[in-house]
């Protein structure tokens, strides 16, 4: 159990505080992430409570008439609304700039259905004129609505509570456990949101020192090209849940300080030992009895990191060995790059340009997986659900390379160039590495990866309107001479709506 002397599950490492040095590698470190990602402004930050507000007004106008459309009275469909609650990085504080994305639930009444979110609210949202991209995952983990409102990216989510009309004070008890009496395990998991932001805020000895830590390790991250949770890498919860921990362990360091102590404990830890902010809690009573909660015995994670809510889960199910492997090397080289910066103080700008330089994805041998939609709209519903399934081919390769090489995916989309002007179209990369001496035959996983694209369920909507095409390049070296793979022997596999 936690001491009550201590935040955390041991006590800290060192209770030791910083050094002038160390303060002013703080200053360098915060003036180099103002001038390479700033915070938003003052003005943005009021349009993204615009658009909370606008977004609160559409649910609402939903809900109603959901219950009107079932037989509520004029009086009781509008006494049935919905609550807009933030999380994510938003919610922790301090932490996005002027294009990060923002993580929302709708928490609704018991006469709201997932099936309806999915359908009416999807309608609504189509037809306001400063909402775009509206893309539906409803297979996803924790169902979710991708959009646009005013180029502003929010991911919206759903959560369903048991009774029939929201409590007044939803917006401060969201962390309440009583919220979850009744509720479904997916309402559960997307209340999880708001619920770990808050505890994690209660966990951290000084939040002067986290918001600037954790904006760096997300800057690194995303740099590194290891910041994304669907294709295996760590997400923003679980980079805020390392940073949390660290700062419990040190908690008189300062943010340079902690950084450096971020790398050496992620490259250190005992995986799959769980990385955890407090203790497991578990609940004897019947309501909470359905929930799934982490436990030791049940752990499948390779690197468990736990969010510190009830439920207790692991933030990072979806790591491979493969991305375990490139988040621990990526930790040591950058704990080597603060170790060698602590003993240069006189060349913080040549040190922070090398730890936050971009990842060279050194793309000799890689996939090419290369996603088209005759309309933004379908381009973005196809391209969601794909994202969703990179993480099943990369296990697919893992297991046919079986140790003797190593898959990585790189996170996004690039733009590629269609013949057809009204189509839109993107590419997203897997690199590929293995011995000189072996090409591995790969088209058994591919063809198993494409039985999985066609289960998408959206594929009869959209008859002829898509296309998801996969191929093989190589321009590597093979036993030192020059290959170049002939077209019968170049593996594409196509995907398309009419097959």
């Amino acid at each position: 159990m936690e001491s009550k002397h201590h935040l955390g599950v041991t006590p800290p490492r060192s209770t030791e505080s910083f050094s002038s040095d160390d303060a002013a590698r703080t200053v360098s470190l915060v003036e180099y992430m103002d001038e390479q990602s700033p915070l938003e402004t003052p003005e943005g930050d009021h349009v993204r409570q615009i658009v909370i507000g606008l977004l609160k007004r559409v649910t609402n106008q939903w809900c109603y008439e959901t219950a009107v459309s079932l037989g509520a009275s004029e009086q009781l469909a509008r006494e049935t609304t919905c609550a807009i609650i933030p999380f994510g990085s938003y919610k922790l504080g301090g932490l996005i700039g002027p294009k990060s994305d923002m993580d929302l639930v709708c928490i609704c009444p018991s006469i709201l259905t997932v099936d309806a979110f999915f359908s009416r609210l999807v309608t609504k949202l189509h037809d306001i004129d400063s909402v775009s991209d509206v893309t539906p995952i409803p297979t996803a983990f924790t169902p979710i609505i991708k959009l646009k409102v005013n180029d502003l990216e929010i991911d919206l989510l759903f959560a369903r509570l048991a009774s029939s009309r929201l409590p007044l004070e939803v917006n401060e008890i969201a962390e309440d456990d009583r919220l979850l009496t009744g509720i479904d395990q997916r309402s559960a998991r997307a209340l999880n949101g708001p619920r770990v932001a808050s505890k994690l805020l209660s966990l951290v000895p000084n939040l002067e020192t986290f918001r600037p830590t954790l904006r760096a390790v997300k800057l690194w991250a995303d740099r590194r090209l290891i910041y994304s949770n669907v294709l295996g890498y760590f997400g923003g919860i679980a980079w805020a849940i390392c940073v949390a921990r660290v700062c419990q362990l040190y908690p008189n360091y300062c943010p340079s300080q902690i950084l450096g102590k971020i790398f050496e404990t992620m490259a250190e830890w005992n995986w799959p030992e769980p990385l955890q902010l407090n203790s497991v809690e578990m609940k004897d009573e019947v309501e909470f009895a359905h929930f799934q909660v982490w436990t030791l015995a049940s752990n499948r994670g390779l690197m468990p990191i736990l969010t510190p809510a009830f439920p207790c889960q692991n933030a990072t199910d979806p790591v491979t060995l493969t991305t375990r492997g490139i988040i621990v090397d990526e930790c040591r080289r950058g704990a080597e790059i603060m170790s060698q910066w602590a003993n240069a103080p006189d060349d913080d700008e040549k040190y922070l340009e090398l730890l936050f330089s971009r990842a060279d994805p050194k793309l000799s041998d890689h996939l090419i997986i290369h996603v088209s939609g005759k309309t933004r709209r379908i381009f973005s519903r196809i391209k969601g659900f794909v994202e969703l399934k990179i993480r099943s081919l990369v296990i697919l390769l893992e297991r046919t390379l079986n140790g003797a090489g190593f898959v990585r995916p790189y996170p996004g989309f690039e733009d590629a160039d269609t013949a057809d002007p009204s189509s839109e179209s993107g590419i997203m990369r897997v690199g590929l590495n293995f011995p000189e001496s072996t090409v591995p035959d790969i088209r058994m996983a591919i063809d198993k990866w494409m039985k999985q694209l066609a289960e998408w369920n959206d594929r009869d909507d959209h008859i002829g309107q898509f296309e998801v095409v996969v191929s093989w390049q190589n321009a590597g070296l093979l036993k030192g001479t020059k290959r170049v793979l002939d077209t019968e022997d170049e593996v594409v596999k196509k995907f398309k709506s009419h097959s």
